[in-house]
């Protein structure tokens, strides 16, 4: 069951995207941005629950104690991040950019606002390039074979 959150404002900042290995049992190989032990969660915006952000916690691996990515991880998924440093809690968001069955790929935002504002941008493009595709396979219908 959804738990509600609020935006826990800007954390440290991430450099560069992080690339995170997924193992056949769909647990993360690599810890994002060297975050041993995060804890992982979907996080998105839904105004019918108080603070308007959901978060959902990836299930841990009992065994190895890793987080266990989802199987409808996909392109544009807002993330949390959470470990503990230095005494305190450190609260990280990213967004997906790209996902494969053995990896994905995260770039770091400053805050869930700027992740949500990062994961519209990511699906328009998505819905662009499906539409261009789209385009050229009707095209290239009207047009016939190539050589008629």
């Amino acid at each position: 069951m959804p738990i509600e959150v609020v935006d826990r404002g800007v954390g440290a900042p991430l450099v560069g995207p992080a690339v995170v290995r997924i193992g056949p049992d769909r647990t993360l190989l690599d810890a994002p941005w060297e975050m041993i032990g995060c804890i992982v969660a979907n996080v998105w915006r839904d105004e019918r629950v108080a603070g308007g952000w959901v978060r959902v916690e990836w299930p841990v691996d009992v065994r190895s104690l890793r987080p266990i990515a989802p199987l409808d991880l996909h392109l544009g998924h807002m993330l949390e991040l959470s470990a503990q440093q230095y005494a305190r809690g450190a609260a990280h968001h990213a967004i997906v950019v790209d996902v494969d069955p053995q990896r994905m790929v995260l770039v770091g935002a400053g805050s869930a606002a700027m992740a949500l504002a990062m994961h519209h941008n990511a699906v328009d493009a998505w819905r662009r390039a499906e539409l261009l595709d789209t385009a050229k396979v009707w095209r290239e219908r009207i047009a016939g074979p190539a050589g008629r």
